[in-house]
């Protein structure tokens, strides 16, 4: 989201991660030799609003296949941004999904089969939200992809009803929430990411966090809201907010966390690396990691 922005949002400067706690701010490359010495045995996953006025989709390309992720949710995909990116990520991501509606919407990519893509537009808001299942480790994996309400400020009446929509952002987000955890099996292995747009209020991330679900990037890192995904420009000076989230079930362990520069666009990509911790029966199905990787994560 691209549009906004508002006076009195107490808008949180860029900053890193604390002490015994990786960086969550990255350069693209120097990301992703880090990773791979973890990622045996995990699921890396991210979320990357591309902009839907993005016309350098080779470089956006390559900063998703410098990531080396097995599932991307992109926000603000074209049809003809999707086409464009599935020959560039197809040799890799060879499953995808593009809603089949019209407008900038959710897709996926994916290293793994996507069993039953849907997508489902949002009764609250302008959005819609993405869902699929996915078999990691021989254990079903239920994916949501969202991107919750903007704060609309691109005609007359959407600015001038901007209070309106600030004191009801949260009230909006929840119930959007709401409808993507009817699509979804209750105490399911579960991933949800996307763009919550979330410059108002926090209520999505925290409705989340209240239904049990773990913040990705919080649960490795000290300051993670302090690190902004979402950056913009207005009346001269830089500002950004962390907006963009990646939400897990307690099957799932987050080892490594990162926010990544995502030029062209004005999002950066939030990228996780997950490791399966639960068996069927609640046993310890821990992968076998190196000792130093696993130190090395919470540095």
């Amino acid at each position: 989201m691209r549009w906004i922005l508002l006076s009195g949002f107490g808008l949180l400067v860029l900053a890193g991660c604390g002490a015994r706690k990786v960086d969550c701010l990255q350069t693209v490359d120097s990301v992703g030799e880090e990773f791979e010495s973890l990622h045996t045995g995990l699921l890396r996953v991210l979320t990357y609003n591309i902009y839907v006025g993005n016309a350098d989709l080779a470089t956006t390309a390559q900063s998703i296949l410098r990531l080396r992720p097995d599932l991307a949710a992109l926000q603000e995909v074209s049809p003809r941004q999707f086409d464009a990116l599935r020959q560039e990520l197809g040799s890799v991501l060879p499953y995808q999904f593009l809603p089949p509606t019209q407008g900038n919407v959710v897709a996926l990519f994916s290293r793994l089969p996507l069993r039953n893509p849907r997508y489902e537009p949002s009764h609250y808001g302008l959005n819609g939200f993405a869902f699929a299942e996915i078999e990691f480790l021989d254990h079903p994996v239920q994916l949501a992809a969202v991107h919750l309400d903007p704060i609309r400020t691109w005609t007359l009446t959407y600015k001038l009803k901007v209070p309106w929509q600030i004191v009801h952002q949260g009230w909006v987000h929840r119930r959007e929430l709401d409808q993507v955890l009817e699509h979804l099996q209750p105490a399911a292995p579960s991933i949800i990411l996307g763009d919550f747009n979330s410059y108002a209020s926090r209520a999505g991330p925290e409705y989340l966090q209240r239904r049990g679900l773990v913040d990705s990037a919080r649960s490795v890192c000290n300051d993670a809201d302090a690190v902004a995904t979402h950056h913009l420009r207005v009346l001269g000076g830089s500002f950004g907010r962390r907006i963009d989230f990646i939400f897990h079930s307690t099957e799932f362990r987050t080892a490594e966390s990162r926010v990544v520069r995502g030029d062209p666009s004005d999002h950066d990509i939030v990228v996780s690396s997950l490791q399966w911790v639960r068996g069927p029966t609640g046993e310890n199905a821990e992968p076998k990691l190196a000792a130093d990787a696993r130190k090395d994560a919470c540095r």
